[in-house]
C-alpha cells in the first residue's frame, strides 16, 4: 500500500516537473526565438572590427569551484565606420566564444543616429538549440514518465 502511495506522488512530481519543462521550453521559444529581435527597416548593415575583449569575472562567480570560461562576463569592443566618421569602443551586444581581436562583426546602425546599433540576430542561433533541447527534454520526460505508468498498471 505505502509503495502505491510512492509510486503515485512520483508520477505526479515528474509530470508536473516535466510539464513545466516543457512550459517554459514553449514560453521562450515563442518569446525570444519565433518573435527575435527584428532589425528595423531603416537600419543599415555594416562590418565592425574587434578591437578589444575583455574579461571581467561574474557576478556569480565562486573561486572555490575553480575557473571555467563562464565564470567571466565579456564585454566586446568594436570600431566601425559610417558617413565618414569612425566609431571606437563602442561595445557589442553579442558575445561568443569563436570571437578574438580582429575579427569582423556584422551591425546593423541607424543611419539618422550611427552611434544607435544592434549585433546580427542571426548569431542567436546556439539560444534556439538550446530552447530546443529543453523542449525534447520535457516532451521526453513526459512520455517516459507516462510509458512507465502504463507499464506498471
Amino acid at each position: 500500500m505505502k509503495a502505491s502511495i510512492v509510486n503515485k506522488y512520483r508520477f505526479i512530481t515528474s509530470v508536473i516537473g516535466f510539464s513545466l519543462v516543457l512550459v517554459l521550453g514553449i514560453v521562450f521559444l515563442v518569446l525570444f526565438v519565433l518573435a527575435p529581435k527584428k532589425v528595423p527597416d531603416n537600419y543599415v548593415e555594416t562590418n565592425a572590427k574587434i578591437l578589444r575583449i575583455e574579461e571581467k569575472p561574474s557576478p556569480f562567480y565562486d573561486a572555490s569551484d575553480g575557473i571555467d570560461s563562464s565564470d567571466y562576463d565579456h564585454r566586446v569592443l568594436i570600431e566601425y565606420s559610417y558617413g565618414g566618421k569612425t566609431y571606437s569602443e563602442a561595445e557589442y551586444d553579442r558575445y561568443d566564444s569563436d570571437m578574438k581581436e580582429g575579427d569582423t562583426v556584422l551591425l546593423f546602425l541607424n543611419p539618422e543616429d550611427p552611434e544607435e546599433f544592434m549585433g546580427d540576430p542571426s548569431r542567436d542561433f546556439i539560444f534556439v538549440i538550446l530552447v530546443v533541447v529543453f523542449i525534447l527534454i520535457g516532451i521526453g520526460g513526459l512520455g517516459y514518465t507516462v510509458y512507465q505508468k502504463k507499464k506498471g498498471a
